[in-house]
């Protein structure tokens, strides 16, 4: 009598479990899965255009995405000079406007090192005339030599040291007429890989630059090159 009281209190105890196990299992159909991935916000997208470094935009998870946003040379592919002469005439008679070929100038660039870099035109020259009632002379010189300077790193300029200029026979061979009593306004501009790096305006006497050589010392101006270059280029690009 015991046993079979025992047995269907087990077999109770089975279709209980069962039935247990069944309504568990229903409830796990209707519930919905929470997602088990997650992304970072707006709130960790960064801009940053300190420098001449990169741009970096939106952060996922751990990966940061970078833009590179012009990337600045460090070799010298071009390097210019243009020096203007603004001059007064005498008796207020200036020479006759316009641009003239077949004479070239030369300037030599000096490193600390005593090394000679030679400038030259292109054989052409023009002469302007100014508000002011000066007359200038329009000069652009480049590399003789390219294969001394183009390829190099641009920090490579930062050992020059004297600029010197002989315009005694080109001003005879043009006949430009000069007042020698007033100075002569030098303008000189260098231009690296078509960016204007350095500007010196100097007024000197009309002796020095019609009867010889004349040499200007720029090296403060060189020396510092790569740093002025690239804030030019930096200027440039955020316009």
């Amino acid at each position: 009598m015991n046993t079979r009281k025992t047995n269907k209190i087990m077999i109770g105890l089975a279709i209980l479990s069962i039935l247990v196990m069944i309504i568990i299992g229903v409830l796990q159909l209707f519930k919905q899965e929470e997602p088990s991935q997650s992304i970072v916000g707006n709130d960790n997208i960064q801009i940053n255009q300190e420098g001449d470094k990169n741009i970096g935009i939106g952060k996922i998870e751990n990966s940061t995405v970078n833009i590179n946003v012009g990337k600045i040379d460090s070799i010298i592919r071009s390097l210019e000079f243009r020096i203007t002469l603004d001059s007064f005439s005498e008796q207020g008679i200036a020479t006759e406007e316009g641009t003239s070929v077949g004479l070239a100038n030369v300037v030599g660039l000096f490193s600390d090192e005593k090394t000679r870099y030679r400038f030259i035109t292109d054989y052409k020259y023009s002469i302007s005339k100014l508000e002011s009632g000066r007359q200038r002379i329009n000069l652009i010189y480049n590399p003789e030599s390219p294969d001394q300077i183009i390829g190099k790193r641009i920090d490579f300029l930062k050992n020059m040291d004297i600029l010197v200029m002989n315009y005694s026979e080109f001003l005879n061979t043009i006949r430009l007429n000069i007042d020698q009593n007033r100075p002569i306004i030098l303008n000189f501009d260098v231009f690296l890989n078509g960016i204007k790096v350095i500007s010196i305006s100097k007024e000197v006497p009309a002796s020095t630059i019609c009867n010889g050589q004349a040499s200007m010392n720029i090296m403060e101006y060189f020396n510092d090159i790569d740093n002025e270059y690239k804030k030019n280029v930096n200027n440039q690009n955020f316009r």
